[in-house]
């Protein structure tokens, strides 16, 4: 669940979740549903690792981004890989530019 918990806490539109693998979206699913049952007290303490948030995948992706990779390049990543790169792009642009998040959000519904 670590990549996915960076997932979550990344706060992606629901258009760069589309752009995830299937992979990401079933773990994003799952770590989102661990911190609903945390919230609800189902969780055991040791059970829930949301409190330490980890940002190694998401590194890996700004470090990706930061190479400037081809569109080949990028192709012959891993998935994780992939998904780690489009969630700290999806970071990037939010960190830039709130306003972009609403704007997306409010496209997509």
């Amino acid at each position: 669940l670590e990549f996915a918990e960076e997932l979550d806490s990344v706060g992606m539109t629901e258009g760069a979740e589309k752009e995830l693998s299937v992979f990401a979206r079933d773990a994003l699913a799952a770590a989102r549903g661990a911190r609903a049952r945390a919230g609800l007290g189902l969780l055991e303490p040791q059970e829930s690792s949301l409190s330490k948030p980890k940002r190694h995948w998401i590194d890996l992706g700004l470090d990706l981004d930061a190479v400037g990779l081809s569109e080949r390049e990028q192709e012959s990543l891993s998935i994780q890989g992939r998904d780690a790169l489009i969630a700290a792009r999806a970071m990037r642009i939010r960190q830039k530019d709130p306003l972009v998040l609403a704007c997306e959000s409010s496209a997509e519904t």
